[in-house]
């Protein structure tokens, strides 16, 4: 790979490697390909942030795809991308290798598969590196020769902390970038350069977001909720730049109503809480047509039931809160809520009921009922071991048994022979 004038080569030793990956690049390179590690491995690590579940590396040298192919092989299962991307992916260790060959896009059509994907072996890590949307995120490392190479200037970027495009016209060649713009915002706590908060307010009012499927959106709102420390600076970002497709409902609430959303919102991410359902029910609790705001980002109906649970359980635990609950109370609560998830949301949207929540805490786990129900002492094998047929009244019976046993008076299996014939369920 041949040296440009456009970049800088800067030693630079601080970049460790797992043994398995440095000693496989080493081979490579005695091969006579050069790699280059790109992406989110390099801004992470001079960032100090540790990332060990993925890399991305470049390998120039190369003519074809299935050359790349034939030397990895040896080192593992590889598994194939496709040609059209000219990309392998190796799992060594516990990190996901994605290689590649250096490669061009070109936006031929709208949507985000409307690129044409060009691989070309000769070009430059200048030329690879303008396709990719943040400086800093166009920086590369060369592991042998133990250099950053900077053609874009991502490390005064990350040391201004800020976001820079490194094309405003290809940039907007993709509209995900947009939703990537403030993620990256939340994630990293950067300023937006203002030529590409003007490229991403213009891509908005432009309605080319709306070319996006829901499951692109649906993945950086997932590395929002997970990933940033707070994931409100996405959200204020979005209401500045006129976002009012997406996130239209949220954004039509009163502007005290948002902030406090938001608040809470970033106390829970502040706890490291990763559950994505946790932060849906907060976004949404105060929206009017939640159900209809919630497709557009996912058709998961595992997700979506859980997240209307957790809303559900949150105005049970709230009215259960406003006087001195019961061990019944909380016991019967339990059977319907996950009580330790409706706390996590309760301590977000009021951190100054924390005496409250404490009480319901301490007497949840005191009754061994804070992340589970208690497990009925009776079922349908005991009652068919006391002598009743399988019917209709089953579910009645196990019900009313189970309400004996939450309210501290359970029938034991010895008596409950005893029990049915009392009811009048056994002669």
């Amino acid at each position: 790979m041949r040296k440009t004038p456009h970049c800088k080569y800067i030693p630079y030793s601080h970049i460790t490697l797992p043994y398995e990956l440095d000693k496989l690049l080493r081979t490579l390179y005695a091969k006579g390909v050069k790699p280059i590690i790109v992406g989110g491995y390099v801004r992470d690590a001079l960032l100090g942030i540790s990332n060990r579940k993925d890399i991305d590396i470049e390998i120039y040298g190369l003519d074809s795809y299935e050359s790349l192919q034939k030397l990895l092989k040896p080192f593992g299962k590889v598994n194939l991308v496709g040609k059209s991307f000219g990309v392998c992916k190796l799992r060594i260790g516990s990190l996901e290798c994605d290689f590649s060959l250096p490669r061009r896009e070109n936006k031929v059509a709208s949507g985000h598969k409307g690129f044409e994907i060009i691989i070309d072996p000769q070009l430059s890590f200048f030329e690879a590196s303008k396709r990719r949307d943040f400086t800093i995120n166009a920086l590369g490392y060369d592991p042998i020769k133990k250099e950053l190479i900077d053609c874009h200037g991502g490390i005064q970027d990350l040391q201004n902390k800020t976001l820079k495009a490194v094309d405003k016209n290809t940039f907007k060649e993709d509209p995900l970038r947009v939703l990537r713009t403030v993620v990256f915002a939340a994630r990293f706590g950067f300023q937006l350069d203002p030529s590409l908060f003007h490229t991403c307010k213009t891509m908005i009012a432009e309605g080319m977001l709306q070319e996006l499927p829901k499951e692109r959106i649906f993945e950086e709102l997932k590395k929002l909720f997970q990933r940033a420390k707070r994931p409100s600076i996405a959200f204020e970002l979005l209401d500045v730049m006129q976002e009012r497709y997406y996130f239209t409902e949220f954004f039509q609430l009163p502007k005290g109503l948002q902030k406090h959303t938001l608040a809470s919102i970033d106390r829970l991410a502040s706890k490291n809480i990763h559950e994505l359902s946790l932060y849906f029910a907060l976004l949404i609790r105060k929206v009017r047509d939640k159900n209809s705001f919630l497709l557009r980002f996912t058709t998961n109906k595992k997700l979506i039931k859980e997240i209307f649970t957790l809303l559900e359980c949150l105005e049970k635990s709230c009215i259960l809160l406003q006087k001195e609950s019961s061990a019944f109370e909380v016991k019967l609560l339990a059977t319907t809520c996950n009580i330790e998830k409706s706390l996590l949301l309760l301590r977000a949207l009021y951190p100054k009921m924390e005496p409250f929540f404490s009480r319901l805490e301490n007497l949840a786990k005191k009754l061994d009922v804070f992340q589970q129900p208690p497990s009925p002492l009776i079922t349908g094998k005991e009652l068919i071991h006391a002598g009743l047929s399988p019917s209709k009244e089953f579910k009645e019976i196990l019900h009313e048994l189970y309400m004996q046993q939450l309210a501290g008076n359970p029938i034991s299996k010895e008596k409950l022979k005893e029990y049915l014939q009392s009811q009048g369920y056994l002669n």
